[in-house]
């Protein structure tokens, strides 16, 4: 089943600007809403808010979903150039929200390997939320070893693998 990403961008005067990803599987949107009548819908977050996951993509140069799959960038220090300065490059993630029972075959039979998260997330900075955010989807965290993009880099998930598209070898007229 598909998952529906949603981006949220809050500014904080103290801490800037502040992004997070909200990954929905669609399973739960079509289960809520084939409950509801068509005149309009409000379902309280208690409600579906903890089957989905939230994570926190302020520093992601890129996120996007693909079937079960989500990939983002996450922060990654390089070793330093040769004229003794570290750049920042990112490491690519993709987080596989596959059914429970794939997870858990993944668990079982690549042991703590398989890097499977069941651990709820739980966001109460009040200077972000009124109230505590709670998620709970699981989720298999992968990283593409070996893999990483700088900030003139495209990356393109589909359902073969990753594309990247670096800047440094489009061809110019």
């Amino acid at each position: 089943m598909p998952l529906t990403l949603v981006t949220i961008c809050l500014s904080d005067s103290r801490r800037g600007e502040r992004r997070f990803d909200l990954i929905i599987p669609a399973a739960i949107w079509l289960s809520r809403l084939q409950s509801a009548d068509t005149t309009g819908v409000l379902v309280p977050w208690e409600q579906w808010g903890e089957e989905s996951r939230m994570l926190d993509s302020t520093e992601a140069s890129c996120s996007q979903v693909f079937g079960t799959r989500y990939l983002t960038s996450e922060p990654y220090m390089s070793r330093e150039s040769r004229y003794g300065v570290r750049s920042r490059t990112d490491l690519l993630c993709v987080y596989d929200f596959a059914p429970v029972p794939v997870l858990m075959h993944d668990l079982l039979t690549v042991g703590e390997d398989a890097d499977v998260c069941v651990l709820t997330f739980l966001c109460s900075d009040k200077s972000v939320w009124a109230k505590p955010v709670r998620t709970a989807a699981p989720f298999k965290r992968i990283e593409v070893p070996g893999l990483v993009v700088g900030d003139s880099d495209s990356v393109y998930m589909g359902e073969d693998g990753l594309f990247v598209r670096s800047a440094d070898y489009i061809l110019e007229e």
